[in-house]
């Protein structure tokens, strides 16, 4: 996905050119400043140029720190999702300075662990599981936790329209 499209009706810009960098970077402060925006949830963060958007991301927590930004990254393995968080010490050396990002793994597994039967590795164990592997997050304070979203089925449906698992299951988020 470095150098192909997300889907054939959106092509990616090239990040990579200075001036293209430097526009997206000045059109995403004027619309923070003239909107007054206080956060952005950036949508498939994994697709774009990364380092354009370590940079992008830095430039607008330095003109605004107390703005936040939090990334999408669907992947149900904390270990990769980590690696975007600011804070990381990365084998690759690559430093981001994303607060923050979406809980896919804790929302996957408290929706799959309602659903399962019990077992070594299926049921509760799923979202204690889950939750024990926040070590691998700089700041797993500052991760968005949520029962669903507007590209998956509303959490009622995913623990099978079960009302005492959704009783079950809301609390966690």
């Amino acid at each position: 996905m470095v150098d192909g499209w997300f889907v054939p009706s959106m092509p990616d810009m090239n990040q990579r050119n200075p001036f293209m960098e430097k526009y997206l970077i000045q059109n995403s402060i004027w619309w923070i400043e003239f909107v007054g925006l206080e956060g952005i949830r950036q949508d498939t963060w994994p697709y774009p140029d990364k380092n354009m958007m370590a940079t992008w991301t830095k430039q607008v927590l330095t003109e605004y720190p107390d703005f936040n930004i939090v990334g999408e990254e669907w992947t149900m393995n904390p270990a990769i999702v980590s690696y975007w968080q600011k804070g990381k010490v990365n084998s690759d050396g690559y430093k981001c300075y994303l607060p923050s990002l979406m809980d896919f793994p804790l929302q996957n597994a408290v929706s799959s662990g309602l659903r399962n039967n019990e077992n070594w590795d299926d049921g509760l164990i799923q979202i204690y599981e889950s939750l024990a592997n926040d070590f691998l997050y700089p700041d797993p304070d500052n991760l968005v936790i949520f029962p669903d979203n507007h590209d998956m089925s509303r959490f009622f449906v995913q623990v099978g329209e079960d009302v005492d698992l959704l009783k079950w299951g809301l609390p966690c988020f």
